[in-house]
């Protein structure tokens, strides 16, 4: 189910979702995750909400998936990709 804040849209038989990934190091180690319906590894994140910055998003994402406060330093890169 889609939350009414996300910045996602529909035009014809495509999506779009407006979504935020984090890189997390641990010393050499990069965090990432997969859900067990998927086949491949995502970097953690989730979707912006309207009026959110990327920044909150990941902050917010942290906190609500894995309980932990973070601090967004800056932007690697920007990735669009359409399915």
């Amino acid at each position: 189910m889609l939350n009414s804040d996300n910045i996602t849209f529909d035009r014809d038989t495509d999506r779009f979702n407006f979504r935020a990934a984090a890189i997390i190091l641990d010393g050499e180690r990069v965090l990432l995750h997969r859900a067990a319906d998927l086949d491949w590894w995502l970097l953690p994140g989730g979707r912006v909400a309207f009026g959110e910055s990327t920044g909150e998003t990941i902050k917010r994402e942290m906190r609500e998936e894995i309980g932990v406060d973070v601090k967004v330093e800056r932007l690697v890169w920007v990735v669009e990709t359409f399915f």
